[in-house]
């Protein structure tokens, strides 16, 4: 929880932030979502429950990414730089998406 905190407080640098949390996470999250998701499939489990955990790890994945931009919003309020604002845009573009693709795989699962 400490850690969280340090994220929404923006107490970790830029790099750190962006690189570290929401790139590698985002790899990381990549591959043990796939991973979940082909052992669900390879052991036949029942359709809902393969869409229920695909729901429930994109929502930890979005939620944790709003956090991130949270914490590099945190940070243009105490200074403004080039890079922060481009990470913020980049983070918040991402967010968007995340939120469109949603959209998609909700509707053609209807």
């Amino acid at each position: 929880m400490n850690m969280l905190k340090r994220i929404m407080n923006g107490d970790y640098s830029l790099a750190v932030t962006f690189w570290g949390f929401n790139f590698l996470g985002n790899i990381i999250f990549t591959v043990f979502f796939w991973t979940v998701t082909g052992i669900g499939i390879y052991y036949k489990l029942p359709v809902i429950v393969i869409v229920t955990v695909i729901v429930v790890l994109i929502l930890i994945n979005y939620i944790f990414n709003c956090l991130i931009a949270y914490g590099i919003f945190s940070m243009l309020k105490r200074k403004i730089t080039f890079w922060r604002v481009i990470a913020f845009i980049v983070i918040v573009f991402g967010l968007l998406y995340s939120i469109i693709a949603i959209g998609y795989i909700g509707y053609s699962i209807i």
